[in-house]
């Protein structure tokens, strides 16, 4: 595993939009780790109105984060190996009761750091 200072010197060797796309998918997995949970625990609970926030926080996940960051990394790089792993994992966080635990794993950053060979 390489140490987060010789990671973060790097990526900031990356050319700056390849940086972007490292920090973006840092900054989604972070938001995933906590929102991912929090949503399947709302849809869980008796609440009518917690329930509609857990799906709020869904929705707000994957049409202002998750969907555009994989266009766009999909365009930019033509790695389809990692929105093949993404698809998968996110159509099981959200078919199965607790599947938002799926998303504490880092798979976006993974997957970039995978694809500039940092990793």
């Amino acid at each position: 595993m390489v140490s987060e200072k010789i990671l973060n010197r790097k990526i900031a060797e990356l050319p700056k939009i390849d940086r972007v796309f490292v920090k973006c998918a840092r900054f989604i997995d972070n938001i995933d780790m906590y929102l991912g949970p929090f949503a399947d625990a709302a849809q869980l609970s008796n609440s009518e109105v917690m329930n509609q926030v857990g799906y709020a926080a869904d929705v707000f996940q994957y049409f202002f984060l998750k969907i555009p960051f994989a266009t766009a990394y999909l365009l930019r790089t033509k790695d389809i190996n990692a929105v093949c792993d993404w698809i998968p994992r996110e159509i099981f966080a959200v078919s199965i009761p607790y599947g938002g635990l799926v998303e504490i794993l880092r798979n976006y950053e993974s997957c970039v750091l995978k694809y500039y060979k940092l990793k």
